[in-house]
């Protein structure tokens, strides 16, 4: 069929099937708009703080370890929804992006951090969320704090093993 053919032969097609076609448009538009609708619904809840603060509560168990470096603090709070990688750092959506829990802990009680700090933990357990454990330092006191420790490891740090 030649460029002109199918140009003709499709206006007899939509014109044989005009209504079966626009009932197909208006659908597809309705359904546009109630996606449309769902979506800012979802992100209007998302971004309703006591919507927001109710489901983060509910993935934290209160009842944690007590941090054997600093019993004085309590037990830790402990992330139970997703995280980083195995028993790493807590995640959590919020308004369509992922938000580490402890940051978002911490920025809830006490508002946003500054740039270049971040939300460090007193107890070295980083699924704990509760916020008399966490601090705001910058990089270098996070790392000072790592090696005063000695939670460093891998390539490249102190307690490596050259192979």
């Amino acid at each position: 069929m030649t460029g002109a053919a199918h140009t003709e032969y499709m206006r007899g097609y939509r014109a044989k099937n005009r209504d079966r076609l626009n009932a197909h448009v208006r659908a597809n538009t309705a359904k546009r708009g109630r996606l449309a609708a769902f979506r800012s619904k979802r992100l209007a809840l998302a971004c309703d703080p006591t919507a927001v603060a109710a489901r983060f509560w509910s993935k934290v168990d209160r009842n944690g370890p007590v941090p054997p470096l600093h019993p004085e603090l309590g037990p830790c709070h402990v992330w139970t929804g997703a995280t980083d990688n195995p028993g790493g750092y807590g995640v959590f959506w919020l308004a369509g992006r992922l938000v580490r829990a402890h940051r978002y802990a911490f920025e809830m009680e006490s508002g946003p951090l500054a740039e270049g700090l971040f939300a460090c933990h007193h107890c070295d357990n980083p699924p704990c969320v509760r916020r008399s454990h966490l601090y705001a330092g910058s990089q270098a006191e996070n790392v000072r704090d790592m090696v005063a420790r000695g939670r460093q490891g891998g390539l490249g740090h102190t307690k490596a093993a050259a192979s």
